[in-house]
């Protein structure tokens, strides 16, 4: 996932600056995550902690190793003999599955018909971006990374990383999820969690710029922005990573007057329960 992951950045690095790079990032990062409030879990049935597998459900093998790259819906709901039968996908797009591990379960079907609902995932050597919502959030934080490697030594382009990640989840969370009739009700899938989203945007960023305080402080801007979304597992997710920030600040920071003003920005922003 890595190699992918530096063979995307190498590639769009090749088109152009690295305003290009964030820009063209950025814009796939958008799509993926805004499609997952147009189509929540795909317009399948979300898997809740209220759904229910059927005692007499079968485990659904991966058939190749690799990504879990996309779900055809279309196909597997074409799969489906009757109303009784069901597919329940908990394997998430973008997650690294082995030839035979457990994605879900199905019910109501035969073998020759599982191996139809099979041929419906694709999965490959690379995650993509098409029904990966972290994907391009993970490869943003990449690009924040880099920048502030001992060889690069590029605060601003982290800044300007944090400030799309900012925006991005911002939109996601003032965004309403459609809540309409799932198009395919004997599919459930796994939704994106709130917390993913924050973690994959801000956990490189915080932890490689833990000495760099305009960075640091650029993210607790960032996260302080967050818990004021409008939705409350966001919220919980952006203070926990405050906290971590504040942590990683804390511990990486040269001089007391930049602890000191770290902890001047956590507390005015999230309270005064951390203590240097």
């Amino acid at each position: 996932m890595i190699l992918a992951m530096m063979r995307w950045i190498d590639h769009l690095s090749d088109l152009g600056s690295m305003d290009a790079t964030l820009r063209k990032t950025d814009g796939e990062a958008r799509a993926s995550l805004m499609t997952t409030r147009d189509s929540p879990a795909l317009t399948a049935t979300p898997i809740t902690g209220d759904t229910v597998i059927p005692p007499d459900a079968k485990p659904l093998p991966a058939p190749h190793s690799g990504y879990l790259q996309v779900m055809n819906l279309p196909h597997i709901d074409d799969c489906l003999p009757d109303q009784a039968a069901g597919v329940w996908l908990s394997t998430a797009p973008g997650t690294f599955v082995l030839r035979g591990q457990t994605v879900g379960h199905v019910s109501g079907l035969d073998e020759a018909q599982i191996e139809q609902v099979q041929a419906g995932l694709t999965i490959g050597e690379f995650r993509t971006f098409e029904q990966d919502a972290t994907y391009g959030l993970l490869v943003l934080s990449e690009i924040a990374s880099r920048a502030l490697s001992p060889g690069i030594n590029d605060p601003g382009t982290a800044i300007d990383v944090v400030a799309r990640q900012e925006r991005l989840l911002w939109e996601w969370g003032t965004t309403p999820r459609n809540d309409a009739s799932p198009a395919y009700s004997r599919i459930f899938v796994t939704e994106v969690s709130p917390e993913s989203l924050v973690e994959y945007a801000f956990a490189g960023v915080a932890r490689d710029g833990g000495g760099h305080l305009e960075v640091q402080r650029r993210v607790l801007h960032a996260l302080d922005a967050l818990q004021r979304a409008g939705n409350d597992r966001m919220a919980d997710a952006a203070r926990n990573w405050a906290k971590r920030t504040f942590d990683y600040g804390q511990s990486a920071l040269a001089l007391d007057w930049e602890r000191e003003r770290m902890q001047e920005t956590y507390e005015n922003a999230f309270g005064s329960s951390a203590s240097p």
